[in-house]
């Protein structure tokens, strides 16, 4: 069982640091953070076509600019518990502090806290080795 624990722990940091760039994004799903029975798989395919103009600071010798995009994609998903309990997370940012280490922010439901840090911390203790080995992130913080 422990190491079923420990493979869970390293999806979810795989999926933390292929979020890893820096950036301020808008969620535009209505349902993204709805709760899901752990174990449900689901995929999805979408296509998305935008078109407008492109506007630029009035100093840059760009004039009359548009853009077309059209975006096709595919997603997997597969709910899952962490540590054994479902903790729900809302999301989750690497920040590169200016003294050179890389921190994951890890924002979770405030009554879910408990369940994300653990018992004494086991299982924040797990995540940071875990980041730490795979991800070489320095530390890990559960807001």
């Amino acid at each position: 069982m422990r190491g079923r624990k420990g493979y869970l722990a390293a999806i979810v940091l795989l999926g933390m640091a292929c979020g890893a760039g820096v950036g301020e994004t808008q969620e535009l799903e209505a349902r993204a953070y709805a709760n899901t029975p752990v174990g449900v798989n689901f995929i999805g395919i979408g296509y998305g076509y935008s078109a407008g103009n492109v506007f630029f600071d009035p100093s840059l010798p760009f004039e009359d600019t548009d853009a077309r995009t059209s975006v096709f994609f595919t997603r997997y998903v597969r709910s899952l518990s962490l540590f054994g309990k479902p903790a729900k997370i809302k999301d989750i940012r690497i920040v590169d502090r200016m003294e050179g280490k890389k921190i994951a922010m890890v924002n979770v439901e405030a009554k879910d806290k408990g369940i994300a840090i653990g018992k004494n911390g086991d299982n924040i203790k797990k995540i940071r080795f875990l980041a730490k080995r795979y991800f070489q992130l320095d530390t890990v913080v559960i807001n």
